[in-house]
């Protein structure tokens, strides 16, 4: 995540990835309106970047898999926080934050 875009590197075990970006629209309301596979900044969304058209399936099977295979990783907990909002995210995030889990570089 940057500034709320979200960016997601899925990598199987024949090391095939799939790359994706969901920018954000809004600073306060924080919406997340579309999906494109093939990049996973917004800044290379121009290079071959596909969107997903009627995307809410999508943006589901992407939070389920991210839930299935987070196994407590501050960064995905953070990203299902961004997308999905439910409390139980929230206080993933806050327990990841008071642990001290994530990197702050300046």
């Amino acid at each position: 995540m940057d500034g709320g875009s979200i960016g997601i590197r899925i990598v199987d075990k024949n090391d095939v990835v799939l790359m994706i970006a969901i920018p954000i629209y809004g600073m306060i309301d924080r919406s997340y309106e579309e999906i494109y596979f093939g990049a996973c900044h917004t800044q290379d969304l121009e290079e071959g970047a596909v969107e997903v058209k009627n995307f809410h399936e999508t943006k589901l099977m992407i939070e389920n898999i991210l839930h299935r295979y987070s196994k407590s990783n501050p960064y995905i907990d953070q990203t299902l926080c961004a997308l999905r909002g439910r409390v139980r995210d929230y206080i993933k995030v806050i327990y990841h934050n008071k642990m001290g889990h994530y990197r702050v570089e300046y």
